[in-house]
């Protein structure tokens, strides 16, 4: 073979005869037109040859895919990214990316095979509200091919602020005074900084300057 040299022999063909010879060779991508020559010697010792070309052809289906998911928390805490990329071609993928475009990096995989899963998360700290994102998986093929699939979803921060007050005043005696009395509650799942309780009649009864959920 002119690309992948000596296919075999045969010591001998009787006229009519056939004789199957095979070699297996490993090729990069693409196609390979390649010629064979026969070569045999008769019994007047004169050389006889005939060729053949055909294409050995190596091809590969390179695909990548990925989900995405983002969870909902109460402010202050973290939200966590979750990237699964599978591969879904009939070749391994190499030096695979997962890139968010709110958040950067999610993670990286070495390699993966065909049909196979890799995971990757990332921990976030968002301010409150809802915040749609999307993730890009990006990987190679041994042919060089560089595959490539997003997949959105919504990271949510909550909250629940609630405050609650009671009142009391007591009775005394005229000339003695009154005690104002005020008490503040975080009814909510969040702190609450900067509370100012005040009187309509008497004005400011005073500041708290933070009260965490269910504290008074």
């Amino acid at each position: 073979d002119n690309l992948y040299g000596s296919i075999g022999t045969v010591a001998s063909l009787a006229p009519g005869g056939t004789a199957t010879l095979t070699l297996s060779v490993t090729n990069t991508c693409g196609s390979f037109t390649n010629v064979v020559t026969a070569t045999g010697v008769s019994p007047c010792n004169t050389q006889v040859q005939a060729q053949a070309t055909n294409v050995c052809v190596v091809t590969e289906n390179a695909c990548i895919g990925v989900s995405k998911a983002c969870d909902t928390v109460v402010v202050g805490a973290a939200n966590t990214v979750t990237a699964v990329v599978t591969n879904c071609g009939n070749v391994t993928l190499t030096g695979i990316t997962v890139t968010d475009n709110l958040y950067g990096t999610v993670g990286t995989v070495a390699s993966l095979a065909p049909g196979g899963t890799a995971t990757l998360t990332l921990s976030v700290t968002n301010t409150c509200g809802s915040l749609p994102d999307t993730v890009t998986a990006t990987g190679v093929s041994p042919c060089g091919s560089q595959v490539t699939a997003t997949a959105s979803a919504t990271c949510v921060v909550t909250e629940a602020p609630c405050i609650g007050v009671t009142k009391t005043c007591d009775t005394v005696l005229l000339g003695a005074a009154n005690t104002v009395a005020a008490v503040v509650t975080n009814c909510g799942n969040v702190p609450l900084p900067g509370i100012t309780v005040t009187d309509n009649l008497y004005g400011s009864i005073g500041t708290v300057a933070s009260l965490a959920p269910g504290g008074t």
